[in-house]
């Protein structure tokens, strides 16, 4: 009985033994998939160069092109055809630098470098008078024509135009955020906020207005007019839609919104006789002669 028992004892013992092999090679294997989880995680969070992208190959391949003309024609960059702004000489040494002997001139060649000039800000102080009319007692204040404000004490030091056109052109023309176009500024040596050059792009869009109009006029002046869809798109939808003269009229685009474009909800329409161009707007087109009949494709 004592000896069955031990049999007994000594099995359970040597599962539990294989039990715990088992469990700790699972626990093994669970920490390797969960480092390579967090690994593959922050990866995927990485942005550009020069972050690690993993181990390399024990055997890599040649850098470079490969030799032959296979791979097809070399580019180069043209050479300037404006004339230098400047020019500068290389001339030999007075020795060979290898060997220490004398080095005799075989030709003259030339190199070009296309580069920007030192960007030092500008700061422009003006002297604005400010007095008062004799007749009517009303303030009267003094503007020069590069001030883009009458604005003083407090709000007198301002950004000028040009910063902010840079400001606005990379953040609506190359997509930077205004916070990445603040720090570009200030490495250029404009100190100016983020919130700043949002503002500042409000009020031209402000400005702005009157040349809205004025594009709209002219389409809505054109004897044809075409729809070319551009893939703007909002809230993740398509709605993106501009309309432009054709290439016989001066080049004028109308950038505009449309929620649909069914003929139900479009407020764009294909018409024979007359034609509106209202697309969202409020402006409203003028009827044109029969004998001008815009083809809107909407």
């Amino acid at each position: 009985m004592v000896a069955e028992l031990r049999a007994v004892v000594a099995r359970l013992e040597a599962t539990v033994a294989g039990l715990n092999q088992a469990v700790a090679a699972r626990d093994a294997r669970i920490a390797e998939l969960e480092k390579l989880l967090e690994a593959s995680r922050r990866s995927g969070k990485r942005q550009s160069a020069p972050f690690s992208k993993g181990q390399g190959s024990a055997d890599p391949a040649k850098p470079g092109r490969k030799s032959g003309n296979d791979h097809g024609q070399h580019g180069h960059r043209a050479v300037p055809v404006n004339p230098p702004d400047r020019e500068l000489d290389a001339p030999l040494p007075g020795c060979c630098p290898h060997c220490g002997g004398d080095v005799e001139l075989e030709r003259e060649d030339e190199q070009f470098q296309i580069d920007l000039p030192p960007i030092q800000p500008v700061t422009t102080r003006f002297r604005v008078q400010v007095g008062r009319c004799t007749k009517c007692r009303r303030r009267v204040q003094g503007r020069h024509p590069e001030q883009t404000s009458d604005a003083l004490g407090a709000a007198g030091s301002q950004v000028g135009p040009t910063a902010k056109s840079w400001g606005h052109w990379l953040h609506y023309g190359l997509g930077l955020s205004f916070g990445k176009c603040s720090e570009l500024l200030r490495r250029l040596g404009i100190d100016v906020t983020a919130g700043a050059l949002c503002q500042a792009a409000q009020s031209t869009g402000s400005a702005l207005v009157p040349v809205h109009a004025e594009i709209v006029r002219r389409v809505n002046a054109s004897p044809v007019v075409t729809a070319d869809e551009t893939g703007w798109r909002v809230g993740g939808r398509s709605a993106g839609c501009g309309w432009s003269p054709p290439k016989e009229s001066p080049p004028t685009t109308w950038p505009t919104g449309e929620a649909s474009r069914r003929p139900a909800k479009s407020s764009s329409r294909t018409t024979t006789g007359s034609s509106f161009v209202t697309a969202g707007d409020p402006t409203v087109a003028t009827p044109r002669p029969p004998t001008k009949a815009a083809s809107l494709i909407s």
